[in-house]
């Protein structure tokens, strides 16, 4: 289900845990998922947000206040 912003409660998490600095790794094993689905959610974050890098989207988050 997605949110207002268009970004699923997951796509959110994934991006709350990268804003904290954690890794894909870190984030999948906190969020009981693998590295690729974790990958999945980023990649689906950054394309819904226009986003170039994983990092962009994050702060587009940020400072759209979703995270």
């Amino acid at each position: 289900m997605a949110t207002k912003s268009g970004l699923s409660p997951r796509e959110l998490a994934v991006l709350e845990h990268l804003s904290r600095g954690l890794r894909v790794p870190a984030i999948a094993k906190r969020m009981g998922l693998s590295a690729h689905t974790v990958r999945i959610y980023l990649r689906r974050a950054q394309k819904k947000l226009s986003a170039a890098t994983p990092t962009q989207a994050t702060v587009i988050a940020v400072r759209r206040k979703l995270i």
